[in-house]
């Protein structure tokens, strides 16, 4: 059986000595051969622990939770201002005297912010408080119509079969309008980059035509102001919803959503009760008053002829088209909005998740 030696150099035992704390020492070590041996005499450098640096607690000893939360504020801060971005570094309660210039320029920045914010609410209060004003005066004209459709018929001879078949028209068009509403005004925005906001102005002057119908009745002008008002109506609920969820998003959708909602009792209310109700109560008492004949206790009041309810409707079409002019600052409020790519980050949204789920298919796949 051949034996293999290794040739040392010369000088190897000093390499020993070096490594073993000037010791010299054989192969196996002492300190091999029996475990629980230490490597150095401690003894031997007892004498040399006076020239040893003193033990310190590391850097995080002095290093407090408050510190660390106030640079992490700070950091958020200076980040969430693209015009100011400042380098801004953890310090220790040692160095806390020399960053009174950097508290200053935080609350530079904080104050900053807090404009910004203020800024942003006062803009969405003005699109909204818009938006709201123009559904009370679409919304609540358009339902003062189908409220008081019937009357209608009665007031200008129209028979009873002849008034069910405006109700008919009505739910119909109110149908056709929300789809169609919507359907167009995507259409328009995809390929045109057409507002919403002014799909909804020509939805009230649209409907301003139909309360002039009612308001002066040509022939058969009921027919034809029961398809108008009926799909108006319509429309403008579709076109509403969507403005708001583009303009202002989704995170306050509900709330939105009830606030925008909670315009069309007001403007039925105004409008059909304060406006329509009580010229019409008016017009019926001038016509016993005309006939001689005295209105006894309970006895409901019946209007006959087309001035029954022709103030009542010049006065909803007059206020339907105050609120298609006050839309047509929406729109120039939000001309920039609808120019740029609206749909760019749910597109990019809907890219990320297809990833996601491919890399977890590769994965369901290898596993």
């Amino acid at each position: 059986m051949a034996t293999t030696c290794l040739d040392l150099p010369q000088n190897s035992s000093n390499h020993l000595e070096d490594y073993h704390g000037r010791i010299s020492a054989s192969i196996p070590f002492t300190w091999e051969s029996q475990p629980g041996t230490p490597k150095h005499n401690f003894h031997e450098i007892e004498a040399d622990n006076d020239n040893l640096p003193p033990l310190t607690p590391p850097p995080s000893y002095s290093y407090s939770v408050t510190t660390r939360k106030h640079a992490r504020k700070s950091k958020k801060l200076a980040l969430s201002d693209g015009s100011q971005l400042q380098v801004i570094t953890d310090k220790t309660k040692n160095e806390a005297s020399p960053s009174l210039p950097q508290a200053s320029s935080v609350s530079e920045t904080c104050s900053l912010n807090q404009a910004q914010k203020s800024k942003f609410h006062v803009g969405v209060t003005i699109d909204m408080l818009i938006l709201f004003y123009t559904v009370i005066a679409g919304v609540g004209g358009t339902l003062t119509a189908i409220d008081n459709l019937g009357q209608m018929g009665l007031s200008l001879g129209y028979s009873q079969r002849s008034i069910s078949t405006f109700v008919s028209l009505v739910s119909i068009w109110n149908y056709l309008g929300r789809v169609m509403g919507g359907l167009v005004s995507e259409i328009l925005l995809k390929k045109y980059m057409f507002p919403r906001p002014l799909m909804l102005t020509i939805i009230l002057l649209v409907a301003c035509v139909g309360h002039l119908l009612v308001a002066y009745h040509p022939p058969g002008g009921l027919y034809v102001a029961s398809v108008i008002i009926g799909f108006c109506f319509g429309a403008q609920w579709s076109v509403v919803f969507i403005s708001i969820s583009e303009i202002f998003g989704l995170k306050y959708y509900s709330t939105l959503y009830n606030f925008g909602t909670l315009a069309s009792p007001i403007g039925l209310y105004v409008l059909n009760v304060t406006v329509t109700g009580h010229l019409y109560d008016r017009e019926a008492r001038k016509q016993l008053a005309a006939l001689g004949l005295t209105r006894k206790a309970g006895q409901a009041l019946n209007c006959t002829g087309v001035q029954c309810f022709r103030l009542s409707f010049i006065i909803i079409a007059a206020v339907t088209l105050s609120g298609a002019l006050v839309s047509v600052i929406l729109v120039l409020r939000t001309r920039k909005f609808y120019k740029s790519d609206i749909y760019k980050k749910f597109r990019k949204k809907q890219s990320l998740l297809r990833r996601r789920r491919h890399l977890q298919d590769i994965r369901l796949c290898l596993c």
